[in-house]
């Protein structure tokens, strides 16, 4: 199919596809009616879109390689491109942004961030678009592969403080976190409930995901941390860093585990678009198809229907 040449032929192809795909429900996936392989002349391997048409996409850092999927199937480029990290990126959402985005692709917010930005003016629309796993780390010379839930509330919460207490070697628990504007912090803070997280000189912080790698690294069979699924298996974790996932009330995370929900922690990437912002809707709405589906897991992530990601996994 030729290059778009003039906006209004963008457009109207662009109605095309919010008309294809309106029938799809945003809230659950139970309602997505799975087809065989989608192409038309909307969307496909055709590269329909010219770069300043595509829409303007941004994020999670956990969310990238899932953008560049994205952006290279829809628009035959190759790209590696850099989010302005989770709540940055949803500042582009509010009416009046200096640098608005039409679309996010992002794991949760806190609801009170969520409140903010629609107070002054977005309008949401939030979709699950991915299934993740929040996942905990340690050195893989730390003998112990598994902790329950209530283990590691009890590490974080500072009630636990040497391995041995969980079958570990006799030292000094060591405990990273995130800073509080991430979207592993958030589902740290999710997963805590009412247990306080542990401050003070127990506790490393780490300021962007590979630096909570380099932190749990560095600190050999002593550390702990935690991170998004999709996005630690990305980095090679085992051969390069030393390090292993730890199974969570006996269910190690994998993408069999996340497919079929038996995984404890299980958490979501969503999209994250304004009413009425017609390349946003188009997006998801395409992403939600089998076609768009099948981008996702290509990119190594595991698809919302349980879609299984076709990179391999590194995690160790």
């Amino acid at each position: 199919m030729p290059m778009f040449e003039k906006p209004f032929m963008f457009l109207f192809i662009f109605v095309l596809a919010v008309s294809f795909f309106g029938c799809v429900e945003h809230k659950t996936a139970d309602s997505l009616i799975w087809e065989a392989d989608i192409d038309h002349d909307g969307l496909g391997d055709k590269t329909p879109m010219t770069l300043p048409e595509y829409p303007v996409i941004d994020g999670s850092s956990s969310t990238e390689s899932m953008h560049a999927a994205i952006r290279g199937y829809l628009t035959g480029e190759d790209s590696n491109p850099i989010h302005s990290q989770t709540y940055a990126a949803l500042e582009r959402l509010v009416p009046g942004s200096e640098n608005p985005a039409d679309v996010l692709l992002s794991v949760r917010y806190y609801d009170e961030t969520l409140e903010d930005v629609r107070r002054r003016g977005a309008d949401l629309v939030i979709t699950p678009i991915a299934k993740e796993g929040f996942v905990f780390i340690v050195h893989q010379s730390n003998p112990v592969n598994s902790l329950t839930q209530r283990q590691i509330k009890d590490i974080y919460s500072g009630k636990i403080t040497n391995w041995s207490e969980v079958g570990g070697n006799d030292e000094p628990i060591v405990t990273v976190q995130r800073n509080m504007d991430s979207g592993s912090q958030t589902a740290m803070d999710e997963f805590m409930g009412n247990v306080p997280l542990m401050d003070g000189s127990g506790v490393i912080y780490a300021y962007a995901m590979g630096t909570m790698l380099d932190y749990i690294e560095d600190g050999g069979s002593a550390a702990i941390g935690y991170n998004i699924y999709s996005w630690s298996m990305e980095q090679d974790m085992s051969d390069e860093k030393h390090l292993k996932t730890v199974s969570v009330d006996g269910i190690a995370p994998s993408n069999e585990t996340l497919a079929d929900n038996s995984y404890p922690l299980l958490v979501y990437t969503y999209s994250y678009y304004n009413k009425g912002n017609t390349k946003g809707k188009a997006l998801t709405d395409w992403l939600l198809t089998a076609e768009g589906q099948k981008v996702v897991a290509g990119a190594g992530y595991v698809g919302i229907y349980g879609e299984l990601p076709l990179k391999e996994e590194n995690g160790g």
